[in-house]
């Protein structure tokens, strides 16, 4: 099998956006504090687990990942899979605000790689999380990345709905 390369560019946010999300954050902090979750007693058990986990989030819901690290999952380490795009950048600038980290890949960029990160990732213990149908659609249709990290991992995987 051919090792993907290492050397594929991947976008970062420029200083004035930086400062722009750095804004942004605190707004999403004060707009968190204002949201209410309910989960299953399943769904609550899974966030007590101590065990890896993949979540799932829909990507037009991609905003409350942070919500879900601090809140249910605040001592372990979680990572996102974000696009290699100057789009990407922004977001994986604003996840680490939360303390989320990124691996970035997509179908498109980095796609072997970032897989083999994530399940790296699961192996050392962290939680990832994931959108399953991804910026491009078809909305809330699960592509078959996420399916192949559980796979590769053999972790748990919890699907997050909201409204």
């Amino acid at each position: 099998m051919k090792e993907p390369s290492l050397n594929v560019d991947v976008s970062e946010a420029p200083f004035w956006q930086n400062a722009a999300i750095f804004v942004v954050c605190w707004i999403i902090k004060l707009w968190q504090a204002t949201i209410r979750f309910k989960c299953s007693e399943e769904t609550a058990r899974m966030f007590r687990s101590k065990g890896p986990m993949i979540v799932l989030i829909w990507h037009n819901r991609i905003f409350i990942t942070p919500m879900l690290k601090v809140r249910y999952r605040k001592n372990d380490k979680m990572s996102g899979l974000i696009s290699p795009s100057k789009d990407g950048a922004a977001l994986a600038a604003m996840f680490k605000f939360f303390g989320v980290s990124a691996i970035r890949g997509s179908s498109k960029r980095r796609g072997a790689l970032a897989i083999r990160e994530l399940v790296d990732e699961l192996k050392s213990g962290g939680d990832i999380c994931i959108t399953p149908d991804g910026p491009r659609g078809p909305m809330y249709h699960i592509k078959g990345g996420a399916l192949k990290v559980a796979e590769l991992s053999g972790a748990n995987m919890l699907i997050i709905r909201s409204r």
